[in-house]
């Protein structure tokens, strides 16, 4: 769902809105997998035209991200994984060249319904070349819940599993302070 957009083509490709919220699969028993309260885009004419499709900066503000357990036990013998990418094929044509987002707040959800949920609050994240099927280079800084700390990291992550989002891979190297 999407509360606002506004936009404008001329001279560069403008966009910008609130109020974005992403289920995973319509669920509304589960928290949103992403919330947004305010986005910007930014790309120009001839960038959107090429192949593939590049979005020079993409600017979020109050990303919120939820990321359910991993369900390897509970899988659905009549789904076959390949299914999401192949609905999803025109994603494929997109890189944004530049993505920041803020602090912003990822939560990831235990399998064990009795534990609480690990909230990392992510004070500057950036990453560079982001697209369906790609591995993303970041940056980050962020507070690590248990036990409290900083953590400055670097690395590389993806590609994004669209069916199960908790097997995505992440990679890199950090330093860890306070």
């Amino acid at each position: 769902t999407l509360d606002s957009l506004e936009g404008s083509f001329f001279p560069r490709i403008s966009l910008s809105g609130g109020g974005l919220v992403v289920r995973q699969k319509g669920r509304t028993d589960v928290p949103p997998l992403l919330t947004i309260k305010h986005f910007e885009i930014r790309a120009s004419l001839r960038e959107v035209m090429q192949r593939p499709r590049h979005v020079s900066e993409v600017r979020l503000q109050g990303l919120e991200v939820t990321i359910p357990p991993g369900d390897d036990d509970h899988r659905d013998p009549n789904r076959n994984d390949s299914d999401a990418s192949e609905d999803d094929r025109p994603l494929h044509q997109v890189v944004i060249d530049r993505f920041e987002a803020p602090d912003t707040v990822l939560t990831l959800i235990p399998r064990k319904a009795h534990k609480p949920p690990k909230i990392f609050a992510i004070h500057h994240l950036v990453m560079e070349s982001v697209g369906r099927g790609y591995t993303i280079p970041y940056i980050a800084v962020l507070t690590n819940p248990k036990p409290e700390g900083q953590i400055e990291a670097s690395g590389t992550f993806g590609p994004w599993d669209v069916v199960h989002p908790a097997r995505t891979p992440v990679s890199g190297k950090y330093t860890f302070a306070n």
